[in-house]
């Protein structure tokens, strides 16, 4: 049925036609169904007064694709104002279409397109640009107005229109400036491009390289990323385009290269020269030699069909990646083809023709001089690597060109600022190989030995400041090394005395020791020591070692909770003083000791030798020995008519008393123990009374001594 209702539609008269139909679908049916460029033209003459923004866009790609599609061209001609046709563009668009920049039908769509390009959403603005690309056609106004209303609705694109708006661009050789292809990278970087075609990842990513903007090494990698995924897709032109982007933007992926490398050696012959050559430059560029694929299009690649700039890079690629067996039949035949295409060439294309040549190692003869006569006016837009590689070469091929070499002595005094040490040593050993020749020779490698020395003196200078920089990072670097260790150390030992005071439960206070303390001082100027030879070493001035340091010393152990304290470190001092924040002396407290039990030294670590308390007088034990007498004489006499208790042992009647004496010096029994001693001992007295009958007499209550306070002993 749509086809019968098409074939009535073009089968209808001219006033027919000019109706308005039942709705722009119809106007896009017939642009659609249009066999040529007139059908379409006379469709949007007709409909131009009814036509939306999407039957607009379509009329121009419609236009597009059959023009390109056309078996023949009709003769040059000029375009027409404003549009500024472009030769050579990716798609084969090329100048012989003036015709139709010169058609009123033509000139009439585009005024419409421009009046109503606000209107265009993204996708028909993606199409109209690249139809204009496809042409190799730029209306100025229209492109600058088109690129405006694109970024204003950049978020609305999607994967296809962004890569058919930056390839329009690339394809016009219209830069629109970084706002826009900034905006272009960044919605890119927000996509899925694991979405997006192999077409689309290669035009983009082309397209960037083209307009000489670098999106990113991150957005680069992700695209190489989805393409190394997906390289089976490609076809030859997209994996082509691809690998002379990253070569554009010197982003080498060995691995992704191999890969396409190898694809495009399966498909070689969907590959043309020019295009086998854009890969050869792209890969020596890169330095990835693919030696297969070389080996292969040396006898393959017809010289004479090539471009001059062709045959100069691939010379450039096998002269680079440094192929052997050299093809010499190859160069001589391109050297046969440029002696009479020479004056085509740039004058950059010269200089890498002319180094090419001389590092394969082949003397092209009457070349040379013509090359040398070509490049006498413009050694001064040479840049100054090419500039030295071209009196380099002709030194290797021994071949004296004595205007063209005192030119270039010229050029190169004048610009010596601009080079580097590399190109100043390519150009002091090329001219001292005339110096007995000619006096420019002489003058000029003077002159840049000078500059050399220079160059390397402040290159030296840099290598020690570097040096001094990298040595007082790893200083650094190991004195935070060694401070923590120190930190560490000082903090292990801390909780290891506090843990053995623990151990011992009747301690208040645990003075801290001065072992840590010692022990980070030793460190601190075993550190410090190292650094300063290392900074000796590097031609360094000694860095002080920070006085100051601090760590976490555990305040409370019965909380659980760890008070931050800091001490001084004084290099060359043996002795340090701990000092908490608030500055007093650190104390160590254990939980539920006596209230007013007195002091005692920890037990210190091993190897460490035990050393009397001072705070601990010898009183002390002798006033308990006398309170434990007193005690001792109340019960005998509270104990009337009980027998004399010289009848025991004397090791037994003595130990009860030098075992409470020791207990109460270590801070006590626990009241549990201390009861069931005493009724042991009341058990023990009351049968020795009752002359062994084991019975105690009733009414005769015993005096017991006041009980210390419960506590918990290990």
């Amino acid at each position: 049925q749509v086809g019968g209702a098409r074939r009535a539609r073009r089968g209808s008269t001219a006033e027919e036609s000019s109706r308005p139909r039942g709705g722009n679908s119809v106007i896009t049916s017939l642009l659609c169904d249009c066999k040529t460029v007139d059908e379409v033209l006379d469709v949007t003459e007709v409909h131009k007064k009814s036509m939306n923004t999407i039957n607009i866009a379509t009329a121009v790609y419609t236009v597009s694709k059959l023009h390109r599609s056309r078996a023949h061209a009709p003769p040059p001609a000029a375009a027409s104002a404003g549009a500024a046709p472009l030769a050579g563009a990716p798609g084969g668009a090329d100048s012989s279409r003036g015709p139709l920049f010169e058609d009123d039908r033509f000139q009439a769509l585009v005024a419409v397109a421009e009046r109503r390009l606000r209107d265009f959403e993204p996708r028909a603005l993606a199409n109209l640009m690249w139809a204009f690309g496809n042409l190799s056609y730029k209306p100025e106004n229209l492109v600058g107005a088109t690129i405006q209303v694109a970024q204003s609705k950049l978020g609305e694109f999607n994967s296809i229109d962004l890569a058919e708006l930056v390839w329009s661009l690339a394809a016009l050789r219209h830069h629109p400036g970084d706002t826009l292809l900034r905006g272009i990278a960044s919605v890119m970087s927000r996509q899925q491009l694991s979405t997006w075609k192999p077409q689309h990842l290669s035009n983009t990513l082309w397209a960037f390289a083209t307009l000489g903007f670098n999106p990113g090494p991150a957005l680069i990698a992700n695209v190489c990323y989805q393409c190394d995924w997906k390289a089976n897709d490609f076809r030859a032109q997209q994996t082509i385009n691809l690998v002379w982007a990253l070569a554009t933007f010197s982003f080498s992926v060995s691995p992704l290269l191999e890969k396409l490398v190898q694809h495009l050696e399966r498909r070689r012959h969907q590959i043309t020269p020019e295009s086998l050559v854009t890969l050869l430059w792209s890969c020596a560029t890169l330095r990835c030699h693919p030696y297969h694929l070389m080996a292969t299009v040396k006898a393959e690649i017809d010289v004479d069909t090539l471009a001059p700039s062709s045959v100069v890079s691939l010379l450039w690629a096998y002269a680079t990646l440094g192929h052997q067996p050299v093809p010499n039949q190859m160069i001589s035949k391109a050297v046969d083809v440029m002696e009479s295409r020479v004056a085509e060439l740039a004058s950059q294309d010269t200089a890498n023709l002319v180094w090419a040549l001389a590092a394969l190692g082949h003397h092209p003869g009457h070349l040379l001089d013509q090359t040398a006569a070509a490049l006498e006016s413009s050694l001064y837009s040479l840049a100054p690597q090419h500039l030295a590689n071209l009196v380099w070469a002709y030194a290797k091929l021994d071949h004296f060109a004595g205007q063209l070499l005192e030119h270039a002595a010229t050029a190169i005094r004048q610009r010596m600022s601009e080079f580097g040490s590399k190109d100043l040593s390519t150009v002091v050993w090329a001219y001292r190989k005339w110096s007995g020749q000619a006096g420019f020779a002489e003058e000029i490698v003077a002159a840049a030995s000078a500059r050399l020395s220079v160059e390397q003196q402040e290159m030296q200078m840099r290598a020690i400041q570097h040096a001094q920089e990298v040595a007082q990072q790893q200083m650094q670097s190991q004195w935070q090394a060694a401070h923590a260790q120190v930190q560490a150390q000082a903090q292990a030992r801390l909780v290891q005395q506090q843990m053995a005071g623990m151990s011992l439960g009747n301690l208040s206070q645990v003075q801290a020791p001065a072992v840590a303390a010692a022990a980070a001082a030793a460190a601190a100027a075993a550190q410090q020591q190292m650094q300063q030879q290392m900074g000796v070493q590097y031609g360094l001035s000694p860095v002080g070692f920070p006085q100051e340091s601090s760590f976490m010393m555990p305040g409370a152990v019965g909380g659980g909770v760890a008070m931050p304290m800091s001490f001084q470190m004084q290099p060359g001092y043996q002795s340090q003083s701990y000092q908490d924040q608030a500055g007093m002396q650190p104390i160590v407290q254990s939980p539920a000791v006596f209230a007013t039990a007195g002091t005692m030294q920890p037990v210190p670590p091993p190897d460490l030798e035990v050393q009397p308390s001072p705070q601990q007088p010898k009183q002390q034990l002798a006033q308990r020995s006398q309170q434990q007498d007193q005690k001792e004489k109340q019960g005998q006499h509270s104990d009337v008519g009980s027998p004399p208790q010289t009848h025991r042992g004397s090791g037994e009647h003595e130990m009860p008393q030098l075992r409470r004496e020791l207990i109460e010096g270590l801070g006590g029994l626990t009241l549990e123990s201390q009861r069931q001693q005493q009724q042991q001992d009341d058990d023990t007295s009351d049968a020795v009374r009752e002359g062994g009958q084991g019975e105690v007499v009733p009414g005769r209550a015993r005096a017991r001594p006041v009980l210390a306070p419960n506590v918990t002993t290990p």
